[in-house]
């Protein structure tokens, strides 16, 4: 049933489970392939470069699913992915199975990420600020809560580590099912930005590109970008 706004605290609840869920597998990864699969560390590490590009494949693809297509079902398709992943690992996590699951979860997790931000923005009476502070403590949480529980529940059985994991996201999935669906506004807008899209002022673009290349290369891509007054701002963020 088709509710009219959705609510803050179903967003942030949805980020909370959603990272405590996958924060109960990043720590276990390489720990699990090594030590209980007898798979190398140079094995876990590629696993866990697949899981990256999955979880930004996933990131893009959600937000095509949720601009061009229907934004409930974008939300609701991959959490159904990911339960599923999860809840097959309770039973068959053993190699190369418990690598296919992770990267399908990680697909599915950088789907559901950008989904949930972009439902972030459509949030009535909270200004975008406070609710993307709210989901940043949410993801944090989550994080330390998912790990905690790997170090409590670890010791005791890897497949009590997966029960939980497949629970929270469970509690994900029926979270995203029961208050994500609700009225929108459509961007009416759309089709006047894609003809000025070769017009359009570039400089946010190029904000965000400056900063991935200050990410990598610390901050002598702030220098190299302020000589070229590629991004002149960036060099006084950085020193």
């Amino acid at each position: 049933m088709q509710t009219k706004s959705l609510q803050l605290k179903w967003v942030v609840a949805a980020s909370l489970f959603n990272n405590t869920g996958a924060a109960l597998l990043w720590p276990l990864t390489t720990v699990y392939m090594h030590e209980y699969l007898g798979e190398s560390m140079t094995i876990a590490g590629v696993v866990m470069f697949v899981m990256s590009l999955c979880m930004m494949m996933g990131n893009y693809l959600g937000g095509v699913l949720y601009d061009r297509w229907n934004p409930y079902l974008a939300a609701v398709i991959p959490v159904i992915f990911a339960t599923g992943a999860a809840f097959l690992l309770i039973f068959f996590h053993q190699w190369p199975f418990f690598a296919i699951w992770l990267c399908l979860i990680s697909f599915a997790d950088g789907s559901s990420i950008t989904v949930i931000n972009s439902y972030g923005t459509k949030i009535e009476g909270k200004s975008t600020r406070y609710v993307f502070n709210m989901l940043y403590m949410a993801m944090n949480i989550g994080v330390v809560v998912g790990t905690l529980l790997v170090g409590v529940l670890l010791p005791i059985s890897p497949v009590l580590v997966f029960i939980t994991t497949a629970a929270f996201y469970a509690i994900f999935l029926l979270i995203t099912v029961l208050f994500f669906n609700v009225q929108l506004p459509k961007a009416t807008h759309q089709r006047r930005l894609n003809r000025q899209s070769h017009r359009g002022d570039r400089r946010g673009v190029r904000i965000v590109y400056a900063l991935c290349g200050c990410f990598l290369g610390n901050c002598d891509f702030c220098e190299f970008f302020y000589h070229l007054n590629f991004c002149p701002e960036l060099y006084y963020v950085c020193n």
